[in-house]
């Protein structure tokens, strides 16, 4: 950045003047400058159009395709026995359903309860010795009861079933901890057997819902007492929860502390030490084994059934361990233990418009129409030909048709507004009688009115099925309005001939073919010649074959060149400012000068003596 200070000899205002002067002749960089934005605008407008015209030809696009004129809508009037839906090659008609029997899954309950003990107290004992010399002192306090794990000398607080105990391990005795426990509402009681050197911990409640869960907040308390789990319950029923080696499950015998088996040849591994029965019912019912296994605790029974209906067997294997014939849903000693305890699926069987017919589902697919029984009785299923939708297509069409003309009217009709300050207002007038979209709507308005040549059917227009130029213009605009009773009318007497006055698609493929003919092949083709972005090249050089995208480029093109202008321009202007600069400096030189000279002419001038008369 330069710096400079102008009029210290002439007084004038240096910089000013310069601005003043730059100003003028930066007037023909803002004319390119707004010249260049009106092509900006103009480029806009061009698009918007092109988005339009892209729009409808989505809409067109859609009258192209068969699904379109022949969707089809289903009911029943009894959706306890059956709902419906269908997929694009359902065929109209009318069903008469009778469902005597559903679909059932093969399952199996287990043949007895998994706990067969009578209600006991839920119970725990050290798993080895306490001592590290035979017995412990327990009138001692815990540091120095002769404790083989060391207890942390810090205070410590314990819970049992949800009761706290606070214990201070260098003056806490044995006696007292355990005669706190005893006495509080904890519903245990704790006792040390000095010849076993063990101690247990029991609830005063017996059966399944007695329970002891105890904490220790992370100390290690009762790792000194040889007691790690932290939940014990009581016997009536199997313990889900409980590690399966705790798990209270009659008979249930590992190999080797795992459980290996297969349920429908899908093999299965556990660990008798860390997984319990529900890790085993989640991971069952997770897998691809195809059955679901629940465990009910009011009957202490597993059940297990297949996910699909049907009179297949479920298939049970023990490979190492025991645990499918401890829970009694297999034997491998006995050859008919499925076909005696399994209670086989069955298929669902029902008539059909008479017919007598069976399915390994309750869900089926007849005609292109899916059937989902729910229960068993008669019910009236209805295909039918979806009216509503051809004519929410058709009225999709005009509605975009309406919204494109319009765009087109405006931007030809529109007068330029004079001294404009807003894009908006800059806009107006830039596309108007614009020779491109005055073909383009010529082209779209007599495709929509003209009579389709080539069709043998009952319509060869638009007007034939409802569909005209509004009336209360008297077809000025283009615009389209459509006879809602007079088009519903066509799609209901003759579908296909209202199809084929939109496309008559002799070969099938839903695309505009040489030879085929209807308003949306029509409309179609034409709108591609419009915002087609397929190229071609010229000369070398690549161009856009729709003739809106060339026009698009077109204008990019030129806002370039102007790019290229202004930025000639401006740096000629920093020229221009350098000289102007120059200029003034050489005439504040010049001036500074005058004055100095004019100063030591005075200056002179006082020392020469003077000269009086007489």
């Amino acid at each position: 950045m330069t710096f400079r200070i102008g009029g210290l000899s002439s007084g004038l205002d240096t910089s000013g003047l310069i601005e003043q002067l730059m100003q003028i002749e930066r007037r023909p960089l803002v004319q390119l400058q707004n010249k260049q934005h009106l092509l900006e605008l103009k480029k806009d407008l061009f698009s918007e159009i092109n988005s339009s015209l892209s729009t409808l030809q989505s809409k067109v696009k859609n009258l192209l395709k068969n699904l379109t004129f022949n969707p089809v809508k289903a009911s029943s009037n009894n959706e306890n026995v059956v709902t419906i839906t269908t997929d694009e090659n359902a065929i109209v008609g009318t069903y008469e359903l009778n469902v005597t029997k559903l679909a059932t899954a093969t399952s199996i309950t287990s043949i007895n309860v998994l706990n067969s003990a009578a209600d006991t107290a839920a119970s725990v004992t050290s798993s080895q010795t306490v001592s590290s010399s035979g017995s412990i002192d327990t009138t001692k306090s815990f540091l120095n009861a002769g404790f083989k794990t060391s207890i942390d000398n810090t205070q410590i607080t314990v819970t049992i079933n949800g009761i706290s105990f606070s214990i201070d391990p260098s003056t806490t005795t044995v006696d007292q901890f355990m005669s706190e426990v005893n006495g509080s509402d904890a519903g245990v009681t704790i006792s040390y057997d000095s010849t076993t050197d063990k101690f247990t911990i029991q609830s005063k409640d017996v059966g399944s819902d007695a329970q002891i869960t105890i904490s220790d907040n992370g100390k290690n308390f009762f790792e000194a007492f040889y007691i790690t789990e932290t939940t014990y319950k009581g016997s009536g029923t199997a313990d889900p929860d409980a590690k399966l080696i705790n798990s209270q499950i009659d008979g249930l015998t590992s190999q080797g502390g795992v459980f290996y088996f297969k349920i429908n040849g899908y093999a299965f591994n556990f660990d008798e030490n860390t997984h319990s029965l529900n890790d085993i019912i989640n991971t069952v019912n997770n897998s691809d084994a195809g059955v679901n296994m629940i465990y009910d605790p009011v009957t202490d029974k597993i059940i297990i059934s297949n996910v699909e209906t049907g009179n297949n067997y479920i298939q049970f294997e023990d490979v190492q361990g025991n645990f499918l014939q401890a829970i009694g849903v297999h034997d491998p000693n006995d050859p008919n233990f499925a076909q005696n305890n399994q209670i086989l699926g069955q298929e669902a069987s029902f008539t059909l418009n008479g017919a007598s017919m069976t399915r390994d589902s309750n869900e089926f697919e007849i005609n292109g129409v899916t059937f989902k029984l729910q229960g068993t009785g008669s019910a009236t299923v209805v295909v039918e030909k979806d009216i509503d939708a051809i004519y929410n297509s058709i009225k999709e069409f005009v509605d975009q048709y309406n919204s494109t003309i319009e765009l087109l009217n405006t931007r030809l009709s529109e007068e330029k507004v004079e001294d404009a300050t807003t894009d908006t207002g800059l806009s107006k007038g830039l596309l108007r009688g614009d020779s491109t979209l005055i073909g383009l709507r010529s082209a779209l308005r007599q495709i929509v009115t003209e009579n389709v040549s080539g069709l043998t059917n009952t319509y060869d227009s638009l007007m034939d099925i409802g569909i005209t130029t509004t009336s209360d213009d008297f077809g000025k605009s283009g615009l389209l309005e459509i006879d809602e009773t007079k088009l519903r009318d066509a799609l209901e007497k003759n579908p296909d001939a209202v199809q084929k006055l939109f496309f008559e698609d002799k070969d099938g493929d839903e695309t505009v073919d040489n030879g085929e003919t209807g308003v949306a092949a029509k409309l179609y083709n034409e709108i591609q010649q419009y915002i087609s972005t397929s190229t071609t090249t010229y000369n070398g050089r690549s161009y856009k074959v729709g003739i809106i995208p060339m026009r698009i480029d077109s204008l990019a093109q030129e806002i370039d060149r102007y790019d290229d202008q202004i930025e000639t321009f401006e740096e000629r202007l920093e020229l221009v400012e350098a000289r102007y600069w120059r200029q003034f400096t050489a005439l504040e030189q010049a001036l500074s000068q005058l004055y100095n000279q004019g100063n030591w002419l005075s200056s002179q001038l006082s020392t020469l003596p003077s000269y009086k008369n007489g």
